[in-house]
């Protein structure tokens, strides 16, 4: 399938192709965005594959939602790029036997009936006539839920090479069976490059890392907030993914020392590496850490190290990527894990800037 996006100020339309950008038009979504008022407003949001039969509507209608799933998620991401975060739309009421299956329909997307527009008086219904030009149910959805819900869209969008999922403090968690199945949708989008969940909807007792063993495409894995991984043995998977450049793991209580010299270890192409209030308390890792070469960012803040000292931070010295090609600037933090002294000295060893601090 192919989607396109199209925008006209704060106008857009979405549309997606069987095939390449030539194919039949499967389903098109069409409204315009507020991001200073967080809302997303979407005029359409319409399906056409009702003729199809045989082989091709079953290849298009793989599940129940299927091609508009995928649209919505479209609609959404789009949304959420654009900086909103609620979406509205209109379930016309134009026969009540349609406008039923309408309700039902966006409410698979996330869509929640907000109110009855028609026959609640004039000056009630007036604003949402004015806005939607006809009567139905209004419906609000929660941009950051409603992806959650596209997610068994995703491997089905084989364009699909960046996905970044993020919720606020009022995006609710999942449980732990809907955890499950959002990530094995996640797993199941091979194409994917570049993977960011920066968002704590996720059960923490769930091992989230599993599921992401099959990404053999993915260079840059960023999981701040995302409540794992919590164990070694989760941990350990990460190992799998070969061909990362870029990690980055916040609050993971699984990435101990063991877990940090396996993925130091196997994860050879790192080129970026942030180990934010990791599960380290010694300085086993430093030695594996320090091998990366190819490193030109590293971060060790939080270290909850107790059989640590200063002179240990000298493990790392064959990071020379770490400096710029002018030695000007040094690309490292390691906030509240070595002391200022033991820092500078190591600045000097690995800029050759003889007595001089950077």
């Amino acid at each position: 399938m192919h989607l396109s996006v199209k925008t006209l100020g704060p106008g857009y339309r979405i549309v997606c192709r069987d095939g390449d950008e030539n194919g039949p038009v499967l389903g098109a979504t069409a409204g315009f965005v507020a991001p200073a008022f967080g809302l997303m407003h979407c005029d359409t949001l319409q399906v056409f594959t009702r003729g199809m039969r045989g082989e091709a509507g079953d290849r298009i209608r793989k599940s129940p939602l299927g091609l508009g799933l995928l649209l919505g998620g479209a609609v959404f991401s789009h949304g959420r790029s654009c900086g909103c975060s609620k979406a509205e739309i209109l379930a016309i009421n134009d026969d009540d036997a349609w406008h039923e299956r309408l309700v039902r329909y966006y409410s698979y997307f996330g869509f929640k009936p907000v109110c009855k527009v028609g026959g609640r008086g004039f000056f009630q219904d007036l604003p949402h006539l004015l806005v939607w030009g006809g009567e139905g149910t209004r419906m609000d959805a929660d941009i950051a839920e409603a992806l959650a819900r596209a997610a068994p869209a995703w491997p089905h969008l084989q364009q699909l090479r960046e996905l970044n999922i993020e919720g606020g403090s009022l995006t609710p968690t999942l449980d732990e069976l809907d955890t499950k199945e959002f990530m094995q949708q996640i797993g199941a989008a091979t194409t994917l490059v570049a993977l960011h969940i920066a968002s704590s909807m996720v059960d923490g007792d769930v091992h989230i890392c599993r599921y992401l063993t099959g990404l053999q495409q993915l260079q840059d894995l960023n999981l701040t907030n995302a409540e794992g991984p919590n164990t070694r043995e989760d941990a350990l998977h990460l190992t799998a993914l070969t061909g990362l450049t870029a990690l980055v793991l916040d609050g993971a209580q699984g990435v101990d020392d063991v877990a940090a010299v396996a993925i130091a270890s196997w994860l050879r192409q790192l080129q970026h590496l942030e180990l934010r209030s990791c599960g380290l308390t010694t300085a086993a890792a430093l030695p594996a850490i320090g091998s990366l070469t190819q490193l030109q960012y590293l971060c060790l803040t939080g270290y909850g190290a107790t059989e640590i000292e200063g002179c240990d931070i000298m493990l790392l010295t064959r990071l020379t990527k770490l400096v710029d090609c002018d030695a000007v600037g040094i690309h490292a933090d390691f906030s509240d894990t070595f002391d200022h002294e033991a820092v500078s000295a190591f600045y000097q060893a690995l800029a050759g800037l003889g007595s001089d601090t950077p």
